[in-house]
């Protein structure tokens, strides 16, 4: 698989409509072990920006449109990725992706694609962490 970079991944995934279930299971899996290894992450943080996007993204589902409250409220989660940047709880990468995601979210439309990529994210987030506790502990046991 070629590097990808956050911005590159959600922005075939915006445009590649026919593409999105190879980068869900392929590209999408390789960018979270790549994430999940690249710095202090951990699903409990990543769980909180992602429920963070889920509100607003059931709040705008619930009433039919993306208003500018929602552009705001996105608009104030990247100032979340930051803070928590600046305090060490996430990583670039992380940091990186979501922006993506919240630069690229236009409409009620988009912000479905996103919410379903940012989906993906956390599930293979939570496999990966797992398999990777199971890991070291095994090896501690030796």
């Amino acid at each position: 698989m070629v590097e990808i970079s956050p911005e590159g991944l959600v922005k075939e995934f915006f445009e590649k409509e026919a593409d999105r279930p190879r980068i869900i299971k392929k590209d999408l899996e390789e960018f979270v072990k790549k994430t999940l290894s690249s710095g202090r992450i951990t699903v409990t943080q990543i769980r909180r920006h992602y429920n963070y996007f889920l509100d607003v993204y059931q709040e705008a589902n619930a009433g039919g449109s993306f208003s500018g409250d929602h552009q705001l409220r996105l608009a104030m989660e990247k100032v979340y990725l930051m803070y928590d940047l600046s305090r060490g709880n996430i990583n670039n990468l992380f940091k990186d992706f979501v922006v993506s995601l919240i630069d690229s979210v236009k409409d009620l439309d988009t912000l479905k694609l996103a919410k379903r990529l940012f989906e993906g994210f956390v599930g293979y987030s939570k496999f990966y962490e797992e398999k990777n506790k199971q890991e070291r502990r095994n090896r501690a046991g030796r």
